[in-house]
């Protein structure tokens, strides 16, 4: 693993921290994702 531009190896007990980046949403999105999907869901037969 990189870190701070050195090599280091990864040790069993270590803290690490992970960030996976997946793509963009603009922040209405992301506010208003949760709000779409339960419309969606709502109107769909069970």
């Amino acid at each position: 693993i990189v870190v701070d531009g050195r090599s280091t190896p990864l040790l069993a007990g270590m803290a690490v921290s992970l960030e996976i980046k997946t793509g963009q949403r603009r922040l209405i999105e992301f506010f208003l994702s949760p709000l779409i999907r339960h419309a969606r869901e709502s109107l769909r037969e069970r």
